[in-house]
This record gives structure tokens, sequence and C-alpha cells, in this order.
């Protein structure tokens, strides 16, 4: 059976967050299975394989990657735990994992039955709520990172983030909605890459950058970047 310690983990998953602890915590003491643990660098599951059974990511990082036939690999997300892994595959009609899931550092794991999942999700309508609201973040978060692979450089992308978030606010002044670690993932990037191109822009007058305040001193040069 899963340990205490791992049960207390999870319910800070965002899946569990605002729902009861006391029977999630009864719920997945109640299961049967055990954590699993794999090293960094191992395949947790590789692109293709039969996904009927949430993960729910314990403890460390995993990363999901892409593999055209052509055999070019994208990096399209980094889950740390706690976190429930692509529950939106569990519930796909091919429930088929469209990426490989490798341990990024040493990670531990529990695997829940669909059944039993369901099960919660139907006496738990805040747990519902979060698993929808988590599965529809983590498809806009990959339509965006689609849309920035057409622009040749970090700039640019930088750039039409700017302008994304320019246009639903009513002063130059707006908020990053990711961290820089997450961003520089969208942008398929390193984090000092980004921090690196982000300093430069400010360097040039471009933006000014306070925490996840940005402040755009130079809108006509975001667009005139896009045209270039």
């Amino acid at each position: 059976m899963i340990s205490r310690e791992d049960i207390l983990q999870l319910t800070k998953a965002r899946i569990f967050a605002g729902g009861s602890t006391e029977r999630v915590s009864r719920w997945l003491g109640a299961l049967p299975g055990y954590s699993e643990q794999f090293q960094s660098g191992q395949v947790i599951h590789f692109q293709g394989d039969r996904y009927d059974r949430l993960i729910l990511l314990i403890e460390g990082k995993a990363d999901a990657r892409f593999q055209d036939p052509s055999g070019k690999v994208m990096q399209i997300e980094t889950l740390t735990g706690p976190e429930a892994v692509a529950p939106a595959v569990l519930f796909s009609s091919e429930q088929q994992l469209p990426v490989t899931l490798y341990a990024e550092t040493k990670v531990r794991l529990f695997r829940v039955n669909r059944s039993d999942l369901l099960a919660l999700l139907h006496k738990e309508p805040q747990m519902l709520e979060n698993t929808l609201l988590d599965m529809g973040d983590r498809l806009v978060f990959l339509a965006e990172k689609v849309r920035f692979i057409r622009f040749a450089n970090l700039r640019q992308k930088i750039c039409s983030y700017l302008l994304q978030l320019r246009s639903r606010s009513v002063t130059p002044k707006v908020n990053f909605t990711y961290t820089r670690e997450k961003l520089a993932e969208m942008f398929g990037v390193e984090r000092p890459s980004l921090s690196r191109e982000l300093s430069r822009m400010v360097n040039e007058g471009i933006i000014t950058i306070e925490g996840r305040q940005v402040t755009i001193c130079d809108e006509e040069f975001l667009r005139d970047c896009l045209e270039q």
C-alpha cells in the first residue's frame, strides 16, 4: 500500500486542492498498488504506450518529449511532483501517450486506475473542477508553445508574448502569466537564455521588469521586431 507520507504529499497536488484532505487521504490509502521509483534518465513511459491508469507524480521531475517520424525530438513539458500526469490522455478515446516520459531527477510515482479516479470525481465536485481546469490550462499552454514555433528567434517570441499580454491590458504594465521557468519551456529555450534576453531588452530601454510585472516602454519596437 502507499505510505502515509506519500499520501500527505499527494494531497498537495493541484487536482486535490480545495477538496477534503481527509476523504482524499482515505481514498488514496484504500487503493491497491504501491509507489514506484525511477532514477534520473530512466524512461517511465514510451510514446505510444497505453495509458489507462493515471500517474500521480509524488516527487521529482519528469520530462515529456515528443519525437516525430524523422527522429526530431521536442520537449513538451516538465512535470514536478506532486502532480497528475496527462489526465486528458486518460479520458481520451485511444488512451495512448503522445510523448515519452523521462525521469529528469529521481522520481517516485503512484498509479491510479481510471475507474477508481472516476468514482472519486463523482464524489468530489471540487476535485472534478480542478481536474478539468488542469486539463484546460495544459491545452492552452501547449497551443501557445506551438504558436511560438513559427518565430525565428527568442526575441520575436518574447515580443509576441508581450504584445499578447498588452492586448489584454489597459496600460503598458502587464504581468507574466507564467514563471520564467515555464516561459522558457514554452519558448523552447533554457531559462538562462530567457533571462539574458530579457536583461538585454531592459538595457536597451524596451521594457522594465519588477518581479513578474513588465512595463512596455517601446511598443512600436515590439511590433517592428515581429515584421523582421
